[in-house]
């Protein structure tokens, strides 16, 4: 499963899932609230994520990877858990990382 932080997104970041074909954590509420579906506590759950470097996140919720878009910067992420990744890819546009084992 692979984590994206939605705020990051000018355009649906759907497109992830697709061309990686595995599911995300969250990708919006849009989505979900057409469903009816209240994915508030995912959401709020991203948001820890990303703004405060929530540990137990990817145990808790089997994540595997990290997509963040080079449009919105998370130095936070990279400076405040760099035991929690590995570098997988990165482009001009993306940097995928993968949760270590603990």
């Amino acid at each position: 499963m692979i984590l994206i932080d939605p705020r990051q997104f000018n355009e649906d970041p759907m497109y992830i899932s697709v061309f990686s074909k595995r599911q995300l954590f969250y990708s919006g509420q849009e989505f979900t609230t057409q469903t009816g579906i209240d994915s508030s506590y995912r959401q709020q759950e991203v948001r820890d994520f990303f703004d405060s470097v929530n540990t137990e996140l990817p145990l808790q919720s089997n994540l595997k990877y990290v997509y963040i878009s080079k449009e919105g910067a998370y130095p936070k992420i990279l400076s405040s858990a760099p035991n929690l990744f590995e570098k997988v890819f990165e482009n001009n546009s993306a940097l995928i990382l993968k949760f270590k084992p603990v």
